[in-house]
């Protein structure tokens, strides 16, 4: 399946880290044998207003139940100091899952 994303709205570093996030995704793929969560700082209260496209649509929500998607991690900070930070978690096999428990349902 192919997909066009498009956001405007960025900053500079916004749209670096953007980029930077999707070249780890493509490192991740050409290694093949790599399994790593990814994670994006977004901090909706400042500065973090992007207006996004998916296929030329608003994106939408997978509001089936895949588990969990709120959590908490330490973070290490740079003075070695530990902080937790809330986390949102997006497993696309559990959407999976989802969607095959769909498709037995119907037959």
């Amino acid at each position: 399946m192919k997909v066009n994303i498009t956001i405007d709205n960025l900053t500079e570093s916004q749209a670096i880290a953007v980029e930077e996030l999707l070249a780890g995704w493509q490192l991740i793929s050409d290694s093949n044998d790599i399994t790593v969560w990814t994670g994006f700082f977004c901090d909706g209260k400042l500065d973090w207003k992007p207006k996004i496209k998916f296929n030329r649509r608003k994106p939408q929500r997978f509001m089936k139940d895949i588990g969990q998607r709120l959590g908490r991690v330490k973070m290490l900070q740079r003075d070695d100091l530990e902080v937790y930070q809330q986390m949102y978690f997006v497993d696309p096999y559990k959407i999976e899952e989802a969607l095959k428990d769909d498709d037995t349902n119907k037959s």
